[in-house]
């Protein structure tokens, strides 16, 4: 049996911290060049380089272009520093760009359209560059292309040096523990170090894998109360993937529609730029989607594969989870105190109720204070016994940094429920 539930908090591995930097510490020539596309990765507000209100007429733009690109003319910045040069000609390109899309009634309406629905945070009013580096991207130009990764067995050997995970050792204490018919505490321990490494490398693993199907920065699974959660989300989100992958390509279209300087490289050496988007946009679309999106599709049967392994290391993880009934011999109820032990104090207290397969959040009613030592909690054994003579359960989980806390506290609920249904069929 196995519950569903939601609630807050989780434990990361020093190695997803470290994910971030090390495609590129280890690709080093190899890297792929993330150059930010305005209209797709970031939006420049032409409105505001250009100094006018969006009603501006026709005649406000050509006014308004005019006394700006006099500001930046190459003849009144000849005599200045190159650093003040090389800025004039950025801004030039720019107020050119503000001029040719707006001045146009067409490409006009297609950048207010773009504009209207654009991220408000990734919108430059001074044409500086703007994105979140860690946050999420789909990288379109890669997928139309088809560009992958560099040296990938580079990587995964960096990634088995920073977690520490070995192939080879980690069968050795894998089937040492599990032909154990009792396995002592330093065995279950090495067993424990062993899958956090082996969880921490698939995760570097899952990272690769998801950019080189064109997704940057994939978030990682959280709030897991049962293992197969983390495949349920990966589902979830390669289904959501091939949604905004199909976004990312209108707005490219969008963009090149509107005048943007943009070309794509397609798999077959085409060029697409704006004049291609210009004659005929939706055919475009429809295109460059279908080749984004096959390719895309390529690499969900591998992403499948390490979603899969990653939940049976999860899953031997929650396993390990230690905890107990206190006091040992009580009959499982319906109602369960779950006292969260860390460092030897409470670190929480949870209350659940429980009617079938459903489980909800209850109000605790022993009143057990954060921070009171397990010891203490012990001394109270006379009112366990009463709160546990009214048909409750209350069980101690000694909580670990790894798994997910979620995950340990989910594996000590499903067993409780466990009990409770074995109770009921006897």
């Amino acid at each position: 049996m196995s519950c569903s539930y939601a609630t807050t908090g989780s434990f990361y591995s020093y190695l997803i911290i470290a994910a971030g930097r090390l495609w590129s510490e280890v690709l080093g020539e190899n890297v792929r060049d993330f150059k930010p596309v305005h209209g797709v990765d970031y939006l420049v507000n032409l409105y505001s380089i250009l100094g006018i209100p969006k009603e501006a007429n026709q005649e406000q733009i050509k006014e308004a272009y005019r006394a700006q690109m006099k500001m930046y003319h190459p003849d009144v910045v000849s005599r200045a520093a190159p650093e003040i040069q090389k800025e004039a000609q950025r801004k030039s390109e720019l107020i050119i760009l503000a001029y040719k899309t707006l001045s146009n009634d067409k490409s006009k309406a297609t950048y207010d359209a773009l504009l209207k629905n654009f991220n408000p945070g990734l919108v430059s009013d001074t044409g500086s560059i703007k994105i979140d580096l860690m946050q999420k991207r789909v990288n379109i130009d890669n997928l139309v292309s088809g560009e992958g990764w560099g040296d990938k067995e580079k990587i995964i050997q960096t990634a088995k040096q920073l977690s520490g995970h070995d192939d080879e050792m980690f069968d050795i204490i894998a089937n040492q523990y599990k032909e154990a018919e009792n396995p002592p505490k330093k065995l279950k321990n090495a067993y424990r170090a062993a899958l956090e490494k082996k969880n921490a490398y698939l995760d570097v693993l899952e990272g690769i894998l998801w950019e080189d199907a064109g997704v940057s920065n994939q978030k990682g699974t959280s709030f897991m109360f049962n293992p197969e959660d983390h495949i349920d989300e990966r589902k979830n989100q390669i289904k959501y993937t091939e949604t905004e992958i199909a976004a990312g390509i209108e707005g490219i279209v969008l963009s090149l529609a509107s005048g943007t300087t943009l070309k794509m490289l397609g798999q077959g050496g085409e060029i697409y730029d704006e004049k291609v988007a210009a004659e005929n946009p939706i055919a475009l679309k429809e295109k460059l989607t279908k080749i984004a999106v096959d390719r895309f599709k390529t690499h969900i049967p591998g992403l499948e594969k390490i979603a899969e392994e990653r939940t049976e290391v999860m899953r031997e993880l929650a396993s390990l989870t230690e905890w107990e009934y206190y006091p040992t011999e009580q009959k499982p109820a319906t109602s369960l105190t779950m006292v969260l032990e860390k460092g030897g104090n409470v670190s929480s207290v949870v209350a659940y109720l429980i009617k079938g397969d459903i489980v909800n959040m209850a109000q605790e009613q022993l009143g057990i204070k954060q921070g009171t030592s397990i010891d203490d909690l012990r001394s109270m054994k006379k009112d366990i016994d009463g709160f546990c003579a009214k048909g409750q359960s209350l069980v101690i989980l000694h909580a670990t940094s790894e798994p997910d806390i979620t995950l340990q506290m989910g594996y000590v609920l499903n067993e409780h429920m466990n009990k409770l249904k074995g109770n009921a069929d006897q």
